[in-house]
C-alpha cells in the first residue's frame, strides 16, 4: 500500500514538473516573439528619427541665410533692431 502511494506521489511529481518545464518553454518562446516585434519596432523608430533629422537639416539650412526668417525669430524671441523701440499692449480696465 505504502509503495503504490510513493509511486503515485511520484507520478504527480513528474507531471508537475512536465507541466513547468512546458510553461517555461511557452514562455520563452512568447517572450521571444515580444523581442523581435520590438526590435522591429526600434528599427523602425530609428528610420524616422534619421529621416526626419535629413528634413530638419534641409529646413535650417534653407532658413538659415533668410534675413526676413531670421528677423522674424528675432522678433519672436522680444529683439529689437538698434534704435528701435517695441511697445507691448498691456490690456486694461
Amino acid at each position: 500500500m505504502r509503495a503504490e502511494f510513493k509511486e503515485k506521489q511520484n507520478i504527480v511529481f513528474r507531471v508537475a514538473v512536465a507541466a513547468l518545464l512546458v510553461w517555461v518553454i511557452i514562455s520563452l518562446f512568447q517572450l521571444q516573439i515580444d523581442i523581435k516585434g520590438k526590435r522591429s519596432e526600434l528599427n523602425d523608430l530609428h528610420a524616422q528619427i534619421v529621416a526626419q533629422q535629413r528634413i530638419n537639416e534641409e529646413l535650417e539650412g534653407e532658413n538659415a541665410d533668410d534675413a526676413e526668417y531670421l528677423e522674424q525669430q528675432a522678433r519672436n524671441k522680444g529683439l529689437a533692431k538698434p534704435g528701435e523701440i517695441i511697445y507691448k499692449e498691456i490690456p486694461g480696465n
